[in-house]
């Protein structure tokens, strides 16, 4: 019986041991992805413009750049093609309804999806925002209400690039007439 319970005692410790290495393997590698995007940050950040184009960011990176960049004077931020989903657009828009300076974005080429801009459309409300593009990123007629109202809440936006998305002609003119609607003088392509 005393062997039993030896052997229950220690099988819970080993398992204890193997969860808490498992944590601390993960906080580790999050302490690595933080370290390497602050270090991207440094090197690509020059006059005002965050070129991250082609890097491998992702959610979890895009997370922590919102974080980076929020003390940064960044006014372009391009984010072409660097693996980003819907699933970051929260904390994105978050930053980038507090961050000002950013004029111009570029989110072409990420899987952002009509979720992912519905979320972000909610943030971009007087952002400051001149120039967005969301070149290739999965949106569809079901994105055309929530770019109305990235349309409608950004009077400084004059630059709008929704090419190469699954948009029909109809939902391009709705857009024209939500232009015309709102009296802005937007380019759209």
């Amino acid at each position: 019986m005393m062997l039993y319970r030896f052997c229950i005692h220690t099988v819970a410790f080993i398992l204890f041991l193997t969860g808490t290495a498992s944590l601390l393997g993960s906080d580790l590698k999050e302490e690595k992805e933080k370290d390497r995007i602050r270090t991207l940050v440094k090197e690509k950040f020059c006059e005002g413009e965050l070129d991250l184009n082609k890097e491998t960011i992702g959610d979890n990176g895009l997370n922590i750049l919102c974080d980076e960049i929020s003390n940064l004077e960044v006014k372009k931020l391009s984010l072409y093609n660097t693996y980003i989903t819907e699933k970051s657009m929260e904390k994105f828009g978050q930053t980038l309804s507090k961050n000002k300076n950013i004029k111009i974005v570029n989110l072409g080429e990420n899987n952002l999806t009509d979720n992912g801009l519905k979320t972000l459309s909610l943030y971009l409300k007087n952002s400051g925002i001149e120039e967005i593009s969301f070149y290739d990123t999965g949106l569809s007629d079901k994105s055309i209400d929530s770019l109305k109202e990235i349309i409608w809440n950004n009077t400084c936006l004059t630059k709008l690039w929704i090419l190469n998305n699954t948009i029909t002609k109809n939902g391009f003119r709705d857009l024209d007439n939500a232009c015309q609607k709102y009296d802005r003088d937007l380019t759209i392509r």
